[in-house]
Formats: structure tokens, C-alpha cells, sequence
């Protein structure tokens, strides 16, 4: 990353994530990484540790669906695990 690239705190993008009930959670992400995020839910869901949930995002350049899991809930929001393919 360049040193010079301007550092944003406090940024909340909007995500929409589906459960496997088919329910659609929306969430504002606040943390990204390859491996994860850090998600704040903005609708009164109760998400459990283990739980796979479903959102579209850009992969590569394009449009995917990723899957993730819950791996943590806490006072900071909720830390989802995105799970490979295969």
C-alpha cells in the first residue's frame, strides 16, 4: 500500500448478507481483508457463532458470491471468515 494513500477511520460500507433461512441482514463492513471482515448489524438479526451467511462482492474485478462463517461476536461487531470454494 502506498504511504501517501489517505487513511479513512470511521468508514461503514453498506453490505447486504443472506442467511441460510434465505433472510437478508443488512450490515455496514468496517474492517476488510483477504481472509475476513468485521461487520456491524444494522437490523436487530441474531447471528451465531458458526453461522454461514452469503453477500456479492467484487472478486477479482467481477461480481461473486462469497460465502462466510461467524467466527466471533463481541462488542465490536461481528468477525466473519470468508470460506474458500473448493
Amino acid at each position: 500500500m502506498d504511504p501517501r494513500a489517505p487513511r479513512y477511520k470511521q468508514i461503514e460500507i453498506p453490505l447486504t448478507v443472506t442467511n441460510e433461512a434465505g433472510e437478508h441482514i443488512q450490515c455496514a463492513c468496517v474492517n476488510i481483508s483477504e481472509s475476513g471482515a468485521l461487520l456491524h448489524v444494522t437490523q436487530d438479526h441474531q447471528l451465531q457463532k458458526g453461522q454461514r451467511l452469503t453477500a456479492r462482492l467484487v472478486k477479482g474485478g467481477h461480481l461473486a458470491d462469497v460465502t462466510m462463517r461467524v467466527e466471533r461476536l463481541d462488542g465490536d461487531g461481528v468477525g466473519v471468515r470468508f470460506l474458500r470454494d473448493d
